[in-house]
């Protein structure tokens, strides 16, 4: 007999500590689960958590299986996990992202057997969320004696011209006998061909012919079904027929036709649901991608769940389909290089076979960003062993091998780069014209580019300064935000990818956001997504959009709902080749648009703002409107709207809706920047599956009835139960009118082994808050500012009025957000005052937190300051990194403000007119972020060194590195710096500068000579170079501006001579209230030396004098005052 049957049904968990026994589930709580199940996404709070997990399930075996062979296929179980059967491992699988079988026969019991799977995840064991559990399918096969194995048919096509041969390769096992094996090629439900052939041994060969079958392609995706029978067992599979040809010149030509890739990279999360495998949220985010113009997926960095590869036959979507992020040497402590030794070769056998006869697979990717091959010359030999495995299982190349490098300008790297059949390059563009021709036997493309981040429907200002972070915790969606090692502009990214034949394409890193690895920041999911992860489009969407599709289109990058007079850069996204911004009725002018020059292919202006309607026209060559886009300044939030992308769902406890949850004025305008607080309620024939606002910083947990709307907008995701009825969806939030929608479930066959009985989201009390969603600057005065007019107010007003009252914070800011040394300012009240200092355009900031510990609202206003000159910067605040005037090399933005070195070739960043006043320090602090422990050295350089600048110190900075955080090394200097100096920084390799800091010293506690003294009088002295010497009758040494701070007790070492037996002196202390106190040292005569003297001394300001009375004779060369704590030492 054969079954084939989801076993997603009857499973019971727990969650125990790491180390746990059966014996130990046996006295554990246990709750229902559905599978697929991320047991991690439920626990906002600890998504990585360090625990084991059980799964338990009851297996009832009736008497006619006996003869059968009995196996589980598990799609995916993250990470290291046994399978038990009544009790004892049958199988342990420790790669978290292939599927594997488990052969259950042995020891199945007839009757009543108990299944276990056994999860022990460690963290970290991932670079980003892996999510954890039994993820994807599970699915149980009852086969005959002899049978074909699970994936144990190999599917080619050939042709000559319009006649097509496909090869039909299919392993056997179990009992020989002389059955037969069929094979019938379907398109739809309607035979094509078919063939059959003995099924006699352990493999049977077949061959059809097929005459001009439709072609398979990315805007043709016609896939056929591959039929295959042999007894009871039928196995159906989706294949298809197209050319690929990969030139070293000319890029992909599919069916004889050049093809760009336009890919993208994806993680295997899907947002609110975590890991947990749905086919149709999988869909809705591959669809979306196709939307964008998307013809490639990567599969980052790994083997995906099996329906990924069927929906992208379907979709058209070409599949690079990678297996490893990890070979032998680890990048967290308990990923998958533990097991890659051993486990190798079985794993690469599960990837390949299972995806081998797809259409829509183009490349098997077998690394990414591999270290092994930069620093071990024996990673040539694992790239031949992976080659070799990969070969064993599609031995006549159904896809050509690729890895994926970030280490393409060393040796190692480009050596294992030869050993495959393409060429990836991680963020190495710029290296593909030498490498092109260095190696003109490459295939070269992008296997991740890009990498540049941004946070849907927040925009830091001016458009022109780069932002890589801010106090939000967001990064900025106007192109603004790019990452040290990513592209510096998006546009350019696009464009010289389009411009370059010879590339095959890019793949972006990434099309949607995921959980985890948030750069720049330390929050929840990152930024670099062209789509959060709710999978609502960021203005990045449109601008790929703009320049991969063709269907008419235009996109304003930008919301409307500003302060009035700010100037605001409104980019435009349009694939029409002029563009019209238009302002209340006002033409603002005409743009041409280019695809082929990456500085014209998407226009912008800069806009005063005023409220209304903000209109963007498109156009083709002929001067006809072909799309129009319109932004609507908003009122406030008055009702909520839903939005749900499916009319019906199927009651089949498997189908799901995606209901976008958007808030309008009283007018019906949407509220970009909404931030309102709703309760998701849900009843009926349905049930909440996630909420999620696609906002890293919110704290709000997944599984949840309750959260806050995010530039505007929240996803809820709703599943239909089994049966037949409606689902009420009702939506209410504190001072709106609430919103309801009823989507009706039609009757449909539930697929047997699917459950959908979990209650998988908490219910929750709706927090009464009202966050301020909008801080309103309405300048009382000229922004312009110089001598002549040196100040300027603004007005505050929070929106809603109504809104949680709560502190509001004010700074004046550079055009990246950090202090500014050119103005000040001051507050009164609801009106703050802006003073200018130097020259620049600076900006008045501010920001309210909304009960989180950071700013969540950012408002600001511009202020341009002329006639007053460069401020100078103080050394002994903290000079961030992004204060740098001088520059060589790749600087690029780093992590909080922050600077990054070039990763090869010199770099330098310098900054000017640092003013060390008169005491000066030669103590300086370094916070560094280094992407490895190496030992990293930091040239110091007063002055340019490119125009004379002096060397003052090499800085060695070694630290175990910690991702993303800086740590801090002090450093003494060979010299003390005075006065204003320009301190540069050089490298030859890549750390983050987040700035740089000097000790403030206090003169009242550095060695001082004689001839530092501000005054010298009396009657009788010598000044001998830095000695004051000869000293006689009622001569004075005075010091000023000696700060004690509050000690009031040190220790004077003084360092003189004198011939007389005892010489005193005095020690005459005097604070700016002219408060005096009086010591007297008694300096013994000797050779010169330093005697030392306990002394009392004044706390704070003072001037210091030493006085000599008549009858001295003394040489004086210098002294130092020693804190008291110090000198016990």
């Amino acid at each position: 007999m054969t079954v084939e049957q989801l076993l997603n049904d009857g499973w019971q968990f727990c969650k125990l500590p790491l180390g746990s026994t059966l014996e130990d589930v046996s006295n554990a709580a246990l709750q229902a689960v559905d599978l697929p199940h991320d047991f991690l996404i439920e626990n906002e709070n600890d998504l990585y958590e360090t625990t084991d997990a059980w799964y338990l399930r009851t297996l009832d075996v009736p008497e006619s299986w006996c003869a059968s062979c009995v196996l589980m296929r598990f799609d995916g179980v993250y990470m290291d996990c046994d399978v038990l059967l009544n009790g004892h491992v049958v199988c342990t699988h420790h790669y978290g992202y292939t599927a594997f079988d488990v052969d259950l026969t042995s020891r199945l019991l007839v009757g009543r057997n108990t299944l276990a799977v056994h999860v022990r995840h460690q963290s970290p064991n991932s670079r980003w969320y892996s999510g954890a559990g039994i993820y994807r399918d599970v699915t149980l096969h009852v086969l005959p004696k002899r049978h074909i194995p699970l994936d144990g048919v190999y599917v080619t096509t050939t042709h000559e011209l319009e006649s097509w041969t496909m090869t039909i390769d299919t392993e056997l096992c179990g009992v020989k006998d002389n059955g037969v094996l069929t094979h019938v090629l379907l398109d739809g439900d309607v035979p094509v061909c078919d063939v059959t052939v003995e099924a006699a041994g352990d493999h049977a060969n077949a061959v059809m012919q097929v005459l001009s079958p439709k072609l398979w392609s990315p805007d043709a995706p016609n896939v056929y079904t591959l039929q295959t029978m042999l007894g009871n067992q039928v196995i159906r599979q989706n294949v298809g027929f197209r050319d690929l040809t990969f030139t070293t010149d000319r890029g992909l030509l599919v069916n004889g036709t050049p093809v760009k890739l336009h890919g993208v990279c994806l993680h295997h999360d899907l947002g609110c649901l975590g890991s947990a495998f749905h086919e149709k949220a999988m869909r809705r985010q591959l669809r979306a991608m196709r939307q964008m113009g998307v013809n490639a997926l990567r599969t980052s960095h790994n083997p995906p769940a099996k329906q990924v590869m069927d929906l992208c036959d379907e979709l058209g979507i070409f599949v690079v389909d990678e297996a490893f992020d990890m070979w032998l040497r680890a990048k967290t402590p308990f990923d998958y290089a533990r097991f890659f030794p051993t486990d190798m070769p079985s794993d690469v056998a599960a990837w390949v076979r299972r995806d081998r006869n797809h259409p829509s697979l183009l490349m098997w990717s077998i690394g990414n960003e591999i270290l092994d091959t930069h620093l071990d010359e024996s990673a040539q030999q694992v790239t031949c062993d992976l080659c070799e495995n990969v070969r064993l299982h599609d031995p006549r190349g159904n896809a050509v091998i690729t890895i994926g490098s970030n280490f393409m300008p060393w040796e190692g790297a480009r050596k294992c780069a030869d050993l495959v059949d393409a060429q990836g390059y991680n963020y190495g563009e710029k290296y593909y014209e030498a490498h092109h021709a260095e190696h003109p036997d490459w295939v070269i493309y992008g296997s991740e580019t890009a990498s540049a981040l941004s946070s849907r429907g927040i925009y830091h200002f001016p458009m022109a300064a780069s932002i890589l972070s801010d106090e939000d915790l967001q990064c900025s969606a106007l192109g603004n935000s790019t990452s040290s090692w990513g592209t510096k502009d998006m546009r350019k990214c696009i464009v010289e990818d389009l411009n370059t034949p010879y590339s095959l394409g890019q793949f972006l890193w990434s099309g949607i956001d995921y959980i985890g690895e948030p750069t720049p920041y330390h929050t929840r999911s990152c930024y670099f997504g062209m789509m959060d992860t709710a999978v609502f489009p960021k203005d990045y969407w449109y601008l790929f959009k703009s320049l991969w599709t063709n269907a008419p289109m235009v996109h304003i990058g930008v919301c409307w709902d500003w302060n009035p007079g700010q100037m605001i850069d409104v980019p435009v996204m349009t694939n029409g080749v002029k563009a019209e911004l238009l302002l209340n009725g006002r033409s603002l002018g005409v743009q041409e648009v280019s695809r082929t020059d990456w500085t014209r292919c998407r226009p912008a202006w800069q806009v005063p703002f005023e409220a209304g309607e903000l209109v963007a026209r498109a156009y083709d060559a002929d001067g006809h409107l072909i799309a129009e886009d319109i932004q609507r300044t908003p009122g406030e939030s008055h009702h909520i709207v839903l939005s749900a992308e499916d009319a019906f769902l199927l009651g089949d406890g498997e189908d799901m809706t995606f209901v976008t949850i958007t808030v309008a004025d009283e007018s019906g305008n949407p509220v970009e920047n909404a931030v309102d607080r709703v309760l998701v309620d849900v009843d009926g024939c349905g049930r909440l599956l996630g909420l999620d606002n696609g906002d890293s910083t919110d704290r709000d947990g997944y599984k949840t009835n309750t959260r806050r709307l995010f530039s505007g907008k929240l996803l809820a995701i709703v599943g239909a139960l089994a049966g037949e009825g409606s689902i009420h969806i009702r939506v209410s939030g504190a001072g709106l009118v609430g919103a309801e929608l009823t989507l009706p479930v039609r009757a449909a066959r539930k697929t047997p082994g699917r459950s959908c009985s979990a209650v998988l989201c908490r219910q929750e009390e709706m927090p009464a808050d009202k966050p301020i969603r909008r801080i309103e600057l309405l300048p009382l005065g000229d922004k312009r500012l110089g001598s002549e007019h040196p100040t300027v107010s603004f007005r505050v007003a929070v929106h809603p009025a109504d809104a949680d009252k709560q502190p509001i914070a004010f700074r004046v800011t550079n055009g990246q957000g950090i202090d500014s040394p050119c103005a000040s300012c001051s507050v009164d009240g609801d009106v703050v005052t802006v003073t200018a200092l130097g020259d620049d355009t600076v900006y008045l900031r501010a920001s309210c937190t909304n009960g989180y510990d950071h700013p969540r609202i950012i408002s600001q206003q511009d202020i341009v300051i002329t006639g007053l000159g460069q401020p100078f910067l103080d050394p002994y605040g903290f000079i961030s990194g992004g204060l740098y005037s001088l520059s060589s090399g790749e600087i690029g933005n780093g992590n909080e403000q922050g600077i990054s070195f070039a990763r090869d070739g010199e770099s330098m960043a310098g900054y000017t007119k640092i003013d060390f006043g008169d005491v000066g320090s030669d103590v300086i602090t370094l916070p560094v972020f280094a992407l490895d422990s190496n030992l990293y050295e930091i040239k110091l350089w007063d002055g340019d060194p490119a125009d004379g600048g002096r060397l003052i110190a090499v800085l060695p900075y070694q630290k175990p590195s910690i991702w993303n955080v800086y740590q801090s090394e002090t450093y003494h200097l060979p010299e003390r710096l005075t006065g204003v100096h320009t301190l540069c920084f050089s490298l030859t390799s890549k750390i983050h500068l987040k700035g740089f800091s000097f000790e403030k010293q206090s003169r009242a506690w550095l060695p001082q000579t004689a001839q530092d003294a501000d005054t010298v009088y009396g009657d009788s002295f010598t000044r001998s170079g830095s000695a004051v010497t000869s000293i006689g009758n009622n001569v004075s040494l005075v010091w000023e501006n000696m700060d004690f701070g509050a000690s009031t007790h040190a220790e004077l070492r003084l360092d003189g001579q004198t011939p007389l037996s005892t010489n005193p002196v005095t020690i005459r202390f005097t604070n700016q209230e002219g408060e005096q106190l009086t010591s007297l040292a008694q300096f013994s005569g000797t050779e010169r030396g330093v005697q030392c003297f306990d002394v009392n001394v004044l706390p704070g300001v003072c001037s210091v004098a030493f006085v000599f009375l008549p009858g001295s004779q003394f040489d004086f060369y210098g002294f130092t005052f020693v804190k008291q704590e110090e000198a016990a030492q």
